[in-house]
């Protein structure tokens, strides 16, 4: 893929001399980018890391693209089922200017931010705008494959409802669309740049991650369900005045004036193509400068002068909540570092906080009940709520299972240096942070929006499910967390430690409770009764943790 890049990238050779590139600088530049994106795996698809060095291949790349066209091609259906292009086409259209840029801002921002070629390319007279248009004619070839994949599905469509002239208008559009997700992502990035920190730069970009990843997963229930929600084909095409502040719109109206003719569609034609043409000149003439003086001053200190000094609160609401909740000086401890690292380490946000959109198909499951309350008399007579207080241990399994692996796991030779003959102050406070921190929360609206319409009848239900997750939990870490102490593990062991602990829990266990926790309800007292025997296996688990030796830990 990189050499026929570069073969086009000959072709153009007099273009970027007239935007005021060193031709041959760039090649060499766009070369070298390409070499370092093929060897190392996209954040979406890192567990497909290829580990043949002989081949300068990224098949993680190229699996994220099939996966987005299965999505385009699903997105592009509305081709067929709507017979106005102003409408089936603004779907498709929008869905890949939205997956490019985000494509673009989780996968490629450590090498469109990346400060190492600062040290070889800065002292040497490389100007900056040859050093940008190497970075945006990099960035542009892979939001180009990406945008083409995503469109494959709906340019067939085209070809075959259409014609040759809509396909190739539809192909035309892609392109000037691709471009314009690189201004604006480009534009995002200086912004951010402008107004933040190096370090608050990345934070920013984990969080861009974390809504990709529950944007697909949001978007894969909506795919089916959103023709039902619309009824297009009554619906005159007509232009409202907000339309023209969206970009999928422009190319769906330049669209509906090819295949239709519509003459009242010049307007959004024009700015489709002229409105990405001004801005990519605007980016290369005048921003050129800005961008790459901000690149260049990203990883660099002041030079000297006075340290700013931090000094950290011993007191605060964590350590409050560590004293209430913990027994020994060590357990406390580990309950503050587990709760702070939780919260500081982009890699263990990036692993965990999407799952909370694994529990966005459940709203799709309860659908329109959810939101209107005539409905809810009807729901409050079944136990439908019980399905969504053992999902929720989702939530908790995750956390924990996840709190066991770090990139900086060999500073974990530090709990065997603690004064202790036992490990359990050091797994009971990781338990406790990770269950009071994200767990806790997430189930105390959960049992909000249970009782609001189930009553307060639901109580001793919300209490026997939380019991069963906190044992769960507590199994979960005996299970799977031998020969691992929080944070104390390797990312590279996580996939082949996990697969055990997670199947038993969340495929057994987990299902065994729920159904055994719907058929008590056909017991007289059954839950209540219930409720005191799981606190009793509650307290025996609890206190098995006391049986913990060294021994059975390694680093």
């Amino acid at each position: 893929m990189s050499n026929a890049v570069l073969r086009i990238l000959d072709l153009m050779q007099g273009v970027f001399r007239w935007l005021g590139a060193d031709y041959d600088i760039l090649r060499t530049i766009v070369e070298v980018k390409f070499k370092m994106q093929n060897r190392r795996p996209m954040a979406s698809f890192s567990q497909y890391k290829s580990y043949n060095n002989d081949q300068d291949t990224n098949n993680s790349f190229w699996m994220m693209v099939g996966i987005l066209s299965i999505f385009g091609g699903l997105m592009g259906i509305s081709i067929f089922f709507i017979d106005k292009p102003y409408y089936a086409y603004a779907l498709p259209f929008g869905y890949i200017m939205i997956m490019s840029v985000l494509t673009l801002v989780t996968d490629f921002s450590s090498l469109l931010l990346d400060t190492t070629d600062n040290v070889v390319l800065l002292p040497r007279p490389v100007t900056g705008r040859t050093i940008l248009l190497a970075r945006l004619v990099h960035i542009a070839s892979y939001v180009l494959i990406l945008s083409y994949g995503i469109a494959l599905l709906p340019l067939i469509f085209t070809l075959f409802k259409y014609g040759i002239l809509a396909f190739l208008a539809f192909a035309l559009a892609v392109f000037v669309l691709a471009m314009l997700s690189v201004f604006f992502t480009s534009l995002l990035y200086m912004l951010l740049m402008q107004f933040t920190s190096e370090e608050r730069l990345k934070d920013i970009i984990s969080y861009f991650q974390i809504v990709f990843t529950l944007l697909v997963t949001a978007g894969y229930q909506m795919v089916g369900r959103i023709f039902t929600w619309l009824d297009l084909d009554t619906t005159a095409v007509a232009i409202r005045g907000w339309h023209y502040a969206l970009p999928p719109l422009w190319f769906s109206g330049w669209m509906q004036f090819v295949i239709k003719g519509a003459p009242s569609f010049w307007i959004l034609s024009l700015l489709s193509f002229g409105i990405p043409l001004l801005a990519m000149w605007i980016l290369i003439r005048y921003l050129a400068p800005q961008f790459t003086q901000k690149i260049a001053q990203m990883g660099v200190g002041d030079g000297g002068g006075s340290e700013k000094v931090i000094t950290q609160k011993r007191g605060g609401f964590v350590s409050r909540l560590a004293s209430l909740m913990t027994r020994s000086h060590l357990e406390k401890a580990i309950f503050e570092l587990s709760w702070k690292i939780t919260a500081r380490d982009r890699k263990f946000k990036m692993r965990t906080y999407p799952t909370f959109g694994s529990l966005i198909p459940l709203v799709f499951v309860f659908g329109k009940e959810l939101f209107d309350p005539q409905k809810w008399s009807e729901m409050a007579q079944g136990y439908l709520y019980l399905m969504l207080l053992y999902m929720a241990h989702i939530i908790a399994g995750t956390f924990q299972s996840q709190s066991h692996f770090s990139e900086d796991f060999k500073a974990a030779w530090v709990y065997f240096a603690t004064p202790t003959d036992s490990p359990r102050d050091v797994v009971v406070g990781n338990i406790k942070a990770i269950l009071l921190k994200f767990y806790t929360p997430f189930y105390l609206l959960l049992s909000a929006f249970v009782l609001t319409i189930w009553g307060i009848k639901a109580l001793d239900d919300l209490y026997l499910a939380f019991v069963a997750s906190v044992c769960l939990s507590m199994i979960e870490s005996k299970i799977g967390s031998q020969n691992r102490l929080p944070f104390s593990k390797s990312l590279a062991t996580m996939k082949e430690a996990g697969q055990t602990s997670q199947f038993v829990i969340f495929m057994l266990l987990l299902p065994i409770c729920g159904f055994g926790h719907w058929g008590l309800t056909f017991i007289p007292f059954g839950v209540p009764v219930a409720c005191v025997f799981a606190t009793f296996i509650a307290y025996v688990l609890y206190k098995q943790f006391d049986k913990l030796t060294w021994e059975s830990f390694d680093l």
